[in-house]
């Protein structure tokens, strides 16, 4: 009985395996598209050229890094946000940062 469980599992799992790779079941990146677009639209971006320089702990993000300058949330999206990281650093992305490196991060005003 414990075998005929297993490979009634296991075949379940191949078939939503078998699904996810040739139907898929997340959306695509066309029917995103508009909604961001939107959303882009409605807030004016800020761009900066202000920045401070933060030594990276432990546990530091490039979004929590800036909240905690800023004292609160940031006036920008996060994919602005992650623009302005990535040029001021010279095209660093913000998910290479690395614990006791520098880098210089935007402040927003």
């Amino acid at each position: 009985m414990k075998r005929l469980s297993a490979l009634a599992a296991l075949a379940f799992v191949g078939y939503i395996c078998h699904y996810d790779i040739k139907y898929g079941t997340i959306p695509s990146s066309t029917e995103a598209a508009p909604v961001m677009a939107n959303v882009e639209k409605e807030k004016p971006t800020q761009t900066t050229t202000h920045f401070i320089e933060v030594r990276v702990k432990a546990g530091d993000t490039v979004l929590s890094i800036i909240e905690k300058a800023l004292k609160g949330s940031i006036p920008v999206s996060i994919n602005q946000l992650s623009k302005d990281f990535t040029s001021l650093n010279n095209g660093l992305s913000p998910h290479e940062i690395q614990v006791g490196k520098t880098y210089k991060f935007p402040t927003y005003k």
